[in-house]
């Protein structure tokens, strides 16, 4: 299947798929995200762009899956595919919503020593309508983020600052990595099946919403309800390019009425 996983990452990098706006600052969503909802990824954007009038966003693979299921000469190629990218469109910060994302990217700052990469959970402002939390939650920590204090202490910061009420549990680390299907990790997750579950990851939020409610924070914070789907990375990069060409033309067309 190896050859699978290198196929589904040319093609989320390839100029047909890809997509990125301008700016030196970018959002950078990664792929589970745009496939589980890009709805949500549209929304976090428009949150960010709020703030930010000059983010722009980059819709592309990080490479990871390369890394993981595939060989490091793909995970190479597709780092090599990312710094030209980079250099091409004056990029010099990547806002990313995920671990193995900010794991990959970090590489980079190997041949860019200038490049910033920076968690969005460092970054999001809590919206003035923001509905108080009910639900208690147990927090799992995805793998990519448990040997990177930084991403993970962001979203406990932000965690924090939405006031969720969080659960303490016995173990820091409650379930183990979602990829994982043994029996132990089976009693992990029945264990937790009548706990609501929040996390940072998209890919964590697609696998244990099965058996465990489970929320991505951005579900929480933007009030968003339903699962996240366990859909295509390249529709999901679809309708986000969709979504955001048609926001940038309302705003435009709202500009010229104002003129007017």
């Amino acid at each position: 299947m190896k050859w699978k996983h290198k196929l589904d990452v040319n093609m989320r990098m390839s100029k047909y798929f890809s997509f990125r706006t301008s700016g030196k600052k970018v959002f950078f969503p990664g792929c589970s995200l745009a496939s589980g909802s890009p709805e949500l990824v549209t929304k976090t954007y428009s949150h960010l762009k709020a703030s930010d009038s000059d983010l722009g966003i980059w819709l592309s693979c990080c490479g990871m899956p390369c890394k993981k299921f595939v060989s490091t000469e793909c995970h190479d190629d597709s780092l090599d595919k990312l710094e030209e990218e980079i250099r091409k469109g004056g990029v010099d910060e990547i806002l990313v919503a995920c671990g193995n994302c900010s794991k990959s990217l970090g590489r980079l700052k190997e041949r860019l020593p200038n490049l910033k990469i920076s968690s969005i959970y460092s970054q999001l402002k809590i919206p003035e309508e923001k509905k108080e939390i009910a639900k208690t939650y147990v927090v799992h920590h995805p793998c990519s983020a448990r040997s990177d204090k930084s991403f993970r202490e962001s979203f406990t910061r932000l965690s924090e600052t939405m006031k969720i009420p969080l659960e303490k549990t016995e173990k820091e680390h409650p379930l183990g990595c979602c990829l994982v299907n043994s029996d132990s990790q089976k009693q992990k997750v029945n264990a937790l099946s009548e706990k609501n579950l929040i996390t940072y990851c998209g890919h964590c939020v697609q696998k244990f919403q099965k058996k465990i409610p489970s929320k991505h924070i951005l579900q929480i914070l933007f009030d968003m309800e339903g699962k996240l789907k366990n859909g295509s990375t390249l529709v999901g990069f679809r309708k986000i390019k969709k979504n955001i060409k048609h926001s940038d033309s309302s705003q435009k067309e709202n500009l010229k009425i104002g003129e007017g």
